[in-house]
């Protein structure tokens, strides 16, 4: 067996992880073992050499190993020299880009690599055990439901300014009392004591003089990592992983999606409880309050983090008679893209809802075309829509395109059914939500699903599988 791995990667302690990440990815495709790369102490205010130090000094490993082993990855670990050496940075933006797809993929990505792998980053017994002391001291003693973090250190504002500046529509180098005044804004007289993460170290401003600042103006009694421990005993990669450990315990959490550090504190959060991320807000959108985000951390621009149509409302109730088969609906939806949903016999007990879209903004987000995917042994079905322009397609098989793209042309009407015997003993129940408002649920086995009209274009859709109940049965 071939082993593959790099030499660390010099970069925050998220975006070692998404490169680790990518590293499993490429393994798995080249059917090929890894050995855990070595973790950098990164300090973006030294210029020095950065020291490595073994992953199993960090993390549990045994996590890790049972994750890679079940998906088929050999690993191993320790001052092993024998593996081939890969670019770190293209792990990098292999894991950048599988963490980022996973928000139109729903809760099946959950049973994938990424999620699977990033629910199994648990920190050792040595480095949790300071992580309690600390949300010991401020989630259990102080009651702190708060926890921000500010990204307002100098290698922040270089980055802000270098790479962030041309993105106009939002504001990605606020000073603390901008932060703290959208928080304000937006929890009013419940925010009256918070937790603060970032770099201490590396900061343009001192800890009191914000701390005066958010007692003075907003009545907030400020708390810092430094107040719980001395952080010149510890090396930066461990002081990055107590911040990251205090940000999963949060109530609240408040940071900024072009932060990999923001994003991770939701995505890891929602691999590891197997639900959707919640309380968690974003400070760097242009509005005067914090916005909830609910991508569960997947995205880097604040105009799709906080769009609610990654919750995939369900339009029907579960059915006592649902079964859960391998399907996909993929929808195209306008200035966004393709948007998947998968169902699995993986998630038994119960299936995910197989639900593409949501109402909100219904002149940006509307459907234009769909597809299903499901195994032709399992079950063979065929689909129809209707577009805008009253024309209605041909009947489809399982897996091909219905509708248009890019033409600004949604659909206001669609149908499903089961092709062939399967159809004795299953019905395809199916629901819509249209540009008015209306949701029309219980259509099944070929009926056209439409709004009263016939005219409103199509919002969101459910797809369910059911067994049928005979009359005399």
């Amino acid at each position: 067996m071939e082993y593959i791995s790099y030499n660390g990667v010099a970069a925050g302690i998220t975006n070692q992880k998404l490169a680790l990440i990518g590293l499993a990815h490429k393994a798995l495709r080249e059917k090929k073992g890894i050995k855990l790369p070595p973790l950098v102490m990164f300090d973006p205010q030294s210029r020095e050499p950065r020291p490595r130090v073994d992953f199993a000094s960090v993390f549990d490993v045994r996590y890790i190993c049972y994750v890679l082993n079940a998906f088929s990855i050999p690993v191993k670990y320790g001052p092993d020299d024998d593996y081939q050496e890969v670019d770190s940075s293209a792990c990098f933006w292999e894991g950048a880009e599988r963490f980022g797809e996973t928000k139109i993929l729903g809760d099946m990505a959950l049973y994938g690599l990424t999620c699977q792998l990033t629910r199994a980053f648990i920190l050792n017994d040595t480095i949790e055990e300071i992580a309690t002391i600390i949300s010991d001291g401020i989630f259990q003693d102080r009651d702190i439901k708060h926890v921000i973090q500010m990204r307002v250190e100098k290698d922040w504002e270089d980055y802000s300014h270098s790479v962030l500046s041309p993105v106009k529509y939002e504001d990605n180098l606020l000073a603390p009392s901008a932060i703290l005044s959208k928080a304000k804004n937006k929890f009013g007289y419940l925010l009256s004591s918070a937790l603060i993460l970032c770099d201490e170290n590396n900061m343009p401003y001192s800890k009191e003089e914000i701390r005066t600042i958010a007692k003075k103006d907003f009545n907030i009694y400020l708390y810092w990592k430094s107040d719980f421990i001395n952080i010149r005993e510890y090396d930066t990669l461990t002081l990055s992983l107590i911040d990251f450990s205090l940000s999963l315990k949060a109530t609240f959490f408040v940071g900024t999606c072009k932060s990999t550090f923001s994003c991770f504190a939701a995505f890891e959060k929602y691999c590891k409880e197997r639900h959707d991320t919640l309380n968690h807000f974003i400070y760097n959108g242009q509005t005067p309050e914090l916005e909830e985000r609910f991508d569960n951390g997947t995205s880097t621009d604040s105009r799709i983090a906080t769009k609610n149509f990654f919750g995939r409302k369900c339009l029907m109730p579960r059915h006592e008679k649902e079964i859960a088969l391998p399907v996909r609906l993929s929808a195209h939806i306008s200035n966004i893209g393709d948007f998947h949903t998968q169902s699995s016999v993986a998630s038994f007990p119960e299936s995910t809802p197989v639900v593409v879209g949501y109402f909100e903004n219904t002149a940006r987000f509307r459907i234009e075309g769909f597809e299903l995917h499901i195994n032709p042994e399992n079950l063979r079905i065929r689909y129809k829509a209707v577009l805008l322009n009253g024309r209605i397609s041909d009947w489809v098989a399982n897996g091909v395109y219905c509708g248009t793209r890019g033409e600004g042309m949604p659909l206001v009407g669609f149908a499903i059914e089961i092709a062939g015997p399967e159809s004795l003993e299953l019905d395809c129940v199916y629901a819509a939500q249209f540009s008015s408002g209306e949701i029309v649920t219980e259509v099944k086995n070929g009926e056209m699903c439409r709004s009263t009209s016939g005219i409103e274009k199509l919002i969101s859709m459910q797809v369910s599988f059911r067994k049928k109940k005979f009359k005399n049965s």
